[in-house]
C-alpha cells in the first residue's frame, strides 16, 4: 500500500516538474515571439498619422514588363536589370526645363539620403525622345549617380504606357516620379512637385520593412 502511495506521489511529482518545464518553455517562447508580433502589428497594421505615406499608392501593384533599352554610352540594357534594387524613376520627356531638373535633383538626393542603404536604391532617368536624349549627357554630369536610360521610340512608348495612371491623364509622362520595387512592380507615384522629405520618409520605411533589394 505504501509502495502504491509512493508511486502515486512520484508520478505526481514528475507530472508537476513536466508542467513547470512546459510553462517555462512557453514563457521563453513568448518572450521572443511577442515583441516580433507586436512590431509587425505596429509597423504594418497600425499606422498613426506620422506613418501615413506621402505618395499615391498603385493598387493593385503593377508588374512592369521588360523592354530593351540602352545606356548613355550605347550599351544594351534591359529594364528588368534594375532588379533587385528599389528604383526611383523619372521620364524626361522633351527638353529638361526647371521642373524636370527639380525632379531629377529630388530622386538623386532621396537616394543619397538613404545612408547605409544607398546601394539598395537606383535613381533612374529615362529619356523619352530625341530632344530629351540630346540633353542626357549634360544631365548625367549635373546629377552624378543617376542612371540614364534611353531606347527606340517603340520601346519607350511600351514602357511609358505601363506607368500611366489616373493621376496623369492630362499630363505628359514626365510629370510624375515613380517607385518600382525590387521585384519589378510599380507601387507608388508622386507628383513632380512632391516634397522630397515625404518621398525620403516613404522610401526609408519601405527599405526598413523589406528584406529584398
Amino acid at each position: 500500500m505504501n509502495r502504491t502511495a509512493n508511486s502515486a506521489v512520484d508520478v505526481d511529482a514528475r507530472d508537476g516538474r513536466r508542467s513547470r518545464v512546459r510553462l517555462e518553455l512557453i514563457f521563453l517562447v513568448l518572450i521572443f515571439v511577442l515583441p516580433i508580433v507586436a512590431a509587425f502589428v505596429v509597423f504594418f497594421l497600425w499606422q498613426p498619422t506620422s506613418f501615413v505615406h506621402h505618395g499615391n499608392l498603385v493598387e493593385p501593384v503593377r508588374p512592369i514588363q521588360n523592354v530593351p533599352l540602352r545606356t548613355l554610352d550605347g550599351r544594351e540594357f534591359q529594364f528588368a536589370a534594375l532588379q533587385p534594387r528599389w528604383n526611383l524613376i523619372y521620364f524626361v520627356d522633351g527638353h529638361c526645363t526647371d521642373p524636370c531638373h527639380n525632379a531629377l535633383f529630388k530622386i538623386n538626393q532621396v537616394r543619397l539620403a538613404q545612408g547605409k542603404n544607398v546601394s539598395r536604391v537606383n535613381s533612374v532617368a529615362i529619356f523619352a525622345n530625341d530632344a530629351a536624349q540630346h540633353a542626357a549627357a549634360g544631365i548625367v554630369e549635373r546629377y552624378p549617380g543617376i542612371l540614364a536610360l534611353m531606347g527606340a521610340p517603340d520601346s519607350i512608348r511600351a514602357l511609358a504606357s505601363q506607368f500611366a495612371s489616373q493621376h496623369q491623364l492630362a499630363d505628359r509622362m514626365g510629370y510624375r516620379l515613380y517607385v518600382v520595387d525590387p521585384l519589378g512592380n510599380l507601387i507608388m507615384s508622386y507628383p513632380e512637385n512632391a516634397d522630397p522629405t515625404g518621398i525620403k520618409k516613404d522610401l526609408k520605411r519601405l527599405l526598413k520593412a523589406s528584406q529584398v533589394g
